[in-house]
């Protein structure tokens, strides 16, 4: 039996470096990547997206596998691919070793892939630290 959590897992992750690897062009390929090995976990994919340098993760977790569990395997089998497929990715060189794992109750989920839907045309307005100021100050673990 599968076991789904009623809460999304919101990840976010950056490249290691300011190149922006992530265009218009290739953002699919990699989100759709992302959203068969989420499959394969058992996991619900409800929104890939990102920008520039940057991927935000939602997801419903499957409470068989952990959450840390489930971060190291995006992070280490993205970066195997998006080496793979370096012709596509030219500017990718790695990703950070920290990460940012917020929780939201399933009421959420609707407010959530609107607020990250566009990161493109958000991206015009404000920056990936502004950005995650914003989550941050959002989260339950703000001071």
């Amino acid at each position: 039996m599968q076991l789904v959590n009623q809460n999304l897992f919101h990840i976010v992750f950056s490249a290691n470096s300011e190149k922006k690897f992530l265009t218009r062009v290739n953002q699919d390929i990699l989100y759709n990547y992302i959203h068969g090995m989420l499959f394969n976990m058992k996991c619900k994919p409800v929104l890939v997206t990102g920008n520039n340098q940057h991927i935000h993760v939602v997801i419903e977790i499957n409470l068989e596998i952990s959450l840390g569990q489930i971060v190291r395997e995006i992070q280490q089998n993205t970066i195997d691919f998006l080496r793979r497929e370096k012709s596509v990715f030219p500017e990718f060189n790695g990703w950070e070793t920290n990460f940012i794992v917020l929780s939201y109750h399933y009421s959420q989920k609707e407010n959530l892939i609107t607020s990250l839907s566009n990161q493109f045309d958000y991206h015009r307005r404000i920056s990936f630290e502004e950005e995650l100021e914003l989550l941050l100050s959002h989260s339950v673990f703000s001071e």
